[in-house]
């Protein structure tokens, strides 16, 4: 939310998606998803904004649940997945985030697939994965509007 009132505020527009089911029951990154009307309909956004020229950058947030340990995050409050193709910009992306933060934000090159970022893939389109820890005392609320606040400002420079 905190997001779209900064873009908001900024006059970009912006769409959002909110997950439909919980992940248990359905992970709307996985290839499986794409059956769903919820993935189908990103989709097809996707592709008509990149058919008629604007310029899209898709932000994918997630918590990461505790305990979850298939990647070594559970120390940091925020982290970046990316697929290879991501990588670098993700990187920097982050890379530039530490140095305006306070708290460690984290670069990770994930090993599973990141079904969202294949699509983007082969649209040419930005695409930044953000995980976000459960664990209501990893972040305070002026961390994340802060951490916000300064990923937009580095996306629009």
């Amino acid at each position: 939310m905190k997001i779209m009132e900064i873009l908001k505020n900024k006059g970009l527009n912006w769409d959002y998606y909110g997950a439909d089911r919980f992940r248990a029951y359905i992970d709307y990154n996985r290839a499986p998803s794409r059956t769903f009307k919820l993935r189908k309909d990103i989709d097809r956004r996707i592709k008509y904004y990149r058919g008629v020229g604007h310029d899209v950058i898709v932000l994918e947030i997630h918590s990461f649940p505790l305990g979850y340990d298939a990647y070594d995050i559970r120390d940091r409050p925020i982290a970046f997945l990316a697929t290879p193709h991501y990588a670098k910009d993700t990187k920097t992306i982050v890379q530039k985030l530490n140095k305006k933060l306070d708290f460690p934000v984290l670069h990770f090159v994930g090993r599973k697939t990141h079904d969202i970022q294949l699509t983007t893939e082969k649209y040419g389109i930005k695409h930044y994965l953000i995980e976000f820890h459960e664990k209501k005392e990893k972040l305070t609320t002026n961390q994340s509007d802060r951490f916000h606040e300064a990923l937009v400002d580095i996306l629009q420079s």
